[in-house]
C-alpha cells in the first residue's frame, strides 16, 4: 500500500494525462475540471479515491477486446447515471439508441459501399459520449478491413476525419474514452502522437475575431473567449493550429514554474517571434492566468484555450450527424441568449428585439441554431446531414418558422430537405416522453 503523498502524486500525473502522453497519446487526460478533488486532498477523499481504485481492479481489462461493444455501452449508462436525469434534461441531453444511429449513417451513406470511405469527413457538433462517431469508426475499420487497408493508414484517416465537439466536460471525457476503445486495436500500429479529434468547445459560437475602434490602440485585432472566471483574449496574428498549441503549452508551463511575465514573453519571443502588440495581449493573458493560479483556480484554462479554436480549423466536412441538444430558448440562461442572438439573427431564425425577446417567449430550440450553423460553418457544398430533432419544429406556431424557411439567412443559400421521420409514436428514447423526428438534407 503506497502512502498518502505518493497517491497524489501519482494521481496529478495521471490528471495531467503523464500516462497516456508517455503511450503517444495527446489529449485524452488534460488537467480537466473533473481533477478537482486533488485541490482538496483530505483523509475522506483518499479513502474514497481508494476505494474506487479497488473496485476497478476487479475489472479484467481483456473485456474490452473481448466484447468492446458492450463497454461502450456500460460508459454510455454510466454517463446517464453520474448525471443526474434533472440536469440532463436542462442540458438537453438525451443518448440515442444505437439502431438510430446507424440508421442516421445509413441516410447520409456512410457505409462500407461508398467509395474512399475513409476520406470522407465526418462530424458530430454535439457529440454527447460519442455514440454516433464510435458507430461511424466502426464502419471505417470495416471497409479498410474489407480493402486490405494498412492498420496504422486506417488509424490516421479516422483521427484525421471523424471528429466531435461538445461543451460538456464529462461528455468530452466519455467521448474520449469511447474514441480511445474503438481505435484501440489499432493503436500499436500508430504512426507518431495521436490526438484524439474530440474537442471542448461551442460549435455554435465559437471565438471571433474582434477589432479595437480606437486606430491609435496598439492592441490590434483579437480573438475572444468567454469561460465562467472572465474573458481571455488571443491575438489575432497567432490564430494558428500548430500555433495556438505551442502559446498554450507555454501559458501552462510558465506558470506551473512561477515564470514572471517578462520571462514568460521572453520564451515566446524565442520560440515564436511575436510582434509587440501580440506581446502585450498574450501578458495579459498570462497575468490572468497567473492570478486564477494564486488564488487556486488554475490548471485548466491554457487547455480550454486551446480547445475553443477547434472549430476554427477543422475545416469543412462530407457529412454532419447526431443528436443536438434540446433546450428551447426560453430555457437558456440569459448570458447564452445574449452572447447568441445576432447568429439567431444572422440566419433570420427569429427576431431577438423588445418585450419577446426579454421574456423569452419564442419556442425555437437551440438545436435549430446548431444545424444551421453546422450547414453553413461545416458542411461541404453537396455534403449531407442528418439529425435527431424536435418533431415540434415542423409544425409549431410561435416557433420552428426561422427553421422552415431551410435557407441560410433572408438571402442565404438554401438547402434540400430529403426526408424527415416523424418518431412521435414509437419513442426511441428510454424514459423519455419527446417528440422526436429524424431530420435530412443536403447543402
Amino acid at each position: 500500500k503506497i502512502d498518502s503523498a505518493v497517491l497524489k502524486e501519482k494521481l496529478t500525473e495521471l490528471e495531467e494525462g503523464g500516462i497516456f502522453r508517455s503511450l503517444g497519446i495527446r489529449n485524452f487526460l488534460e488537467g480537466d475540471l473533473l481533477s478537482w478533488y486533488l485541490n482538496d486532498w483530505n483523509d475522506p477523499i483518499e479513502e474514497a479515491i481508494r476505494g474506487i481504485i479497488e473496485r476497478l481492479n476487479q475489472y479484467d481489462p481483456e473485456t474490452m477486446e473481448l466484447v468492446p461493444e458492450e463497454t461502450r455501452d456500460i460508459l454510455k449508462k454510466l454517463y446517464q447515471f453520474l448525471v443526474p436525469k434533472q440536469i440532463r434534461h436542462d442540458l438537453g441531453e438525451y443518448y440515442t439508441p444505437d439502431w438510430l444511429a446507424e440508421r442516421c449513417l445509413n441516410q447520409i451513406g456512410y457505409g462500407v459501399r461508398e467509395q474512399d470511405l475513409l476520406q470522407k469527413r465526418v462530424l458530430d457538433p454535439g457529440c454527447g459520449s460519442g455514440t454516433f462517431l464510435i458507430l461511424a469508426i466502426k464502419r471505417a475499420k470495416e471497409y479498410a478491413r474489407l480493402k486490405g487497408i494498412d492498420p496504422a493508414d486506417t488509424l490516421t484517416q479516422i483521427a484525421k476525419n471523424i471528429v466531435g465537439f461538445d461543451l460538456n466536460p464529462l461528455a468530452v471525457i466519455s467521448a474520449r474514452t469511447n474514441y480511445l476503445l474503438a481505435v484501440a486495436d489499432l493503436l500499436k500500429h500508430k504512426k507518431g502522437e495521436l490526438t484524439i479529434p474530440i474537442y471542448l468547445c461551442d460549435s455554435i459560437n465559437p471565438p471571433s475575431a474582434k477589432h479595437q475602434e480606437n486606430l491609435f490602440d496598439k492592441e490590434g485585432g483579437y480573438y475572444q473567449i468567454s469561460t465562467s472566471v472572465g474573458l481571455f483574449r488571443f491575438p489575432e496574428g497567432l490564430v494558428q493550429r500548430a500555433v495556438i498549441q505551442k502559446v498554450t503549452v507555454l501559458l501552462e508551463d510558465g506558470v506551473k514554474k512561477k515564470q514572471t511575465t517578462e520571462q514568460f514573453l521572453e520564451r515566446v519571443q524565442v520560440d515564436l517571434k511575436v510582434e509587440e502588440k501580440e506581446r502585450d495581449l498574450l501578458g495579459q493573458t498570462y497575468e490572468k492566468l497567473v492570478e486564477l493560479e494564486a488564488k487556486g483556480i488554475n490548471g485548466i484554462w491554457a487547455r480550454i484555450i486551446k480547445n475553443a479554436f477547434a472549430p476554427l480549423f477543422m475545416g469543412q466536412f462530407d457529412y454532419i450527424i447526431g443528436n443536438p441538444p434540446w433546450v428551447n430558448w426560453e430555457s437558456l440562461p440569459q448570458e447564452y441568449r445574449d452572447k447568441t442572438a445576432h447568429i439567431w439573427k444572422q440566419y433570420d431564425l427569429f427576431e431577438h428585439t423588445g418585450l419577446r425577446a426579454r421574456l423569452g417567449s419564442a419556442k425555437d430550440d437551440i438545436s435549430v441554431l446548431m444545424t444551421y450553423v453546422s450547414i453553413d460553418k461545416y458542411l461541404k457544398d453537396k455534403g449531407r446531414l442528418c439529425i435527431v430533432i424536435t418533431q415540434s419544429l415542423f409544425k409549431t406556431v410561435g416557433g420552428g418558422e426561422g427553421f422552415r424557411r431551410f435557407r441560410l439567412g433572408k438571402k442565404g443559400t438554401p438547402f434540400k430537405v430529403l426526408q424527415v421521420d416523424d418518431m412521435v409514436d414509437l419513442q426511441p428514447f428510454d424514459s423519455a416522453t419527446n417528440k422526436t423526428s429524424v431530420f435530412f438534407c443536403q447543402k
